[in-house]
């Protein structure tokens, strides 16, 4: 589909409610997932708001049904949120001039209330400039009233642009595939043994001779000598 998204009010002499919440804000806060959503699913999105400062009220209304006859869409979708009296009036409600448009307004408001506002249903409102006077199917969304703590404590951005475009669509916003990395697991350390030195067993045994002597006294002084440095010595005759 072909869709256009008018942001309500926010332009020069075309302003919105205030009560626990400020109309104009909470439009933009939720409007922007609402495009993104419809863009995730498939369609075409044209935002229609007026991007020029200090229009008139009439300027501003005129600009957006001008520009939605100018783009051949297949929906129109008129964001706002409701006042009446502080915390004399709640739920969400959306507003219709054709048949088709009823069929929307009926999803968008069912699905709105799913979230724990009281539905208002759908309401014909052929008075309304946008909706008369715009070529393509157009609604026009009240999701809650900003003046009603109760309605203002609902309220939840995401949950609140989803319910609009499931409304319309019939589908929930894509949300991102969570990338599970792969665990990496690490090569085992290979630890190498230590080399065992063994002895070589021997039984055989090697004496070394230091010298022969003629005389007895120097083969015993030579004795003593090498005893007195630890070496065992002794002497044979041959």
């Amino acid at each position: 589909m072909k869709i256009g998204i008018d942001e309500g009010h926010g332009m020069g002499g075309d302003r919105g409610a205030n009560g626990y919440l400020n109309e104009e804000k909470v439009i933009r806060e939720y409007v922007p997932l609402v495009i993104a959503g419809f863009i995730k699913l498939g369609h075409t999105v044209f935002n229609i708001t007026p991007t020029q400062a200090g229009l008139t009220l009439s300027q501003s209304l005129a600009y957006r049904v001008n520009k939605a006859n100018s783009l051949s869409l297949d929906l129109v979708i008129s964001c706002h949120v409701n006042a009446f009296q502080t915390d004399k009036a709640q739920g969400c409600e959306v507003e219709y001039i054709s048949e088709k448009g009823k069929v929307y307004a009926d999803k968008i408001s069912e699905q709105i209330a799913g979230l724990g506002f009281t539905n208002r249903g759908s309401k014909s409102r052929p008075n309304l400039y946008v909706l008369k006077y715009t070529k393509a199917v157009a609604v026009l969304i009240e999701p809650f009233f900003c003046d009603t703590k109760t309605d203002c404590n609902r309220y939840s951005t995401a949950m609140l642009a989803n319910a609009i475009v499931k409304g319309i669509t019939g589908k929930d916003i894509p949300v991102p595939e969570v990338v599970i990395k792969p665990i990496l697991v690490a090569k085992p350390v290979i630890v190498a043994k230590p080399v065992v030195v063994i002895p070589v067993i021997n039984d055989k045994t090697y004496r070394v001779i230091t010298g022969s002597f003629s005389s007895e006294v120097n083969a015993d002084a030579r004795i003593k000598e090498l005893q007195a440095k630890g070496f065992e010595s002794f002497k044979i005759l041959i």
